[in-house]
């Protein structure tokens, strides 16, 4: 958790809404004609993409995460913020989602669960918050991805440098998760 906090500093002095998640993730949301929604920005960070979902697409966001930095920051941004940590036990994460049970009509989960440890507490707190027939919109790399292929194929293991990512996905996997917790 201090490595996170240190980084949640270093990342706010680098802030760019360039990602190419922002991008693939504005694209859907424009494509779909999604906006005006509760919106929870789960792993929102320094708030980023939490202002493209406000300005761009009217959405009410309510920012969370766990690094005190972060929520502050969305704080300053004008978001309401919900402080939750996903790698606590089951029970404290539950109890959290329990107090916000079908508050929102959309979660946005921008490259997250591939940093969580426990990735059953991420989706069953999305299914929980999220009202019924809600959306989720997540996104994270794709170890399928032909360029992790070529490179394991050569190397022998998965990518090195990926920054902090406990767990790599691809779309079977995700889909498999996301069944067995509700979805």
């Amino acid at each position: 958790m201090e490595h996170d906090a240190s980084v949640a500093v270093l990342r706010q002095q680098m802030s760019t809404f360039a990602k190419p998640w922002f991008r693939s993730c504005s694209e859907v949301l424009e494509k779909n004609n999604i906006s005006g929604l509760d919106c929870l920005d789960l792993g929102s960070g320094n708030g980023e993409f939490s202002q493209v979902l406000r300005d761009k697409f009217a959405m009410n966001v309510t920012c969370a995460d766990y690094i005190p930095f972060h929520l502050k920051q969305a704080e300053t941004l004008g978001f309401e913020t919900l402080s939750v940590n996903l790698e606590d036990d089951a029970q404290s994460v539950d109890r959290i989602a329990k107090e916000h049970k079908e508050r929102f009509d959309i979660v946005v989960n921008l490259a997250t669960i591939e940093h969580v440890f426990d990735s059953d507490n991420l989706l069953r707190f999305v299914h929980t918050v999220l009202r019924p027939n809600g959306l989720l919109l997540i996104n994270t790399p794709n170890i399928s991805f032909w360029a992790y292929r070529l490179y394991s194929g050569l190397n022998g293991n998965r990518p090195y440098g990926e920054g902090h990512h406990i767990r790599f996905w691809d779309f079977r996997f995700l889909r498999t998760n996301l069944f067995f917790n509700g979805f």
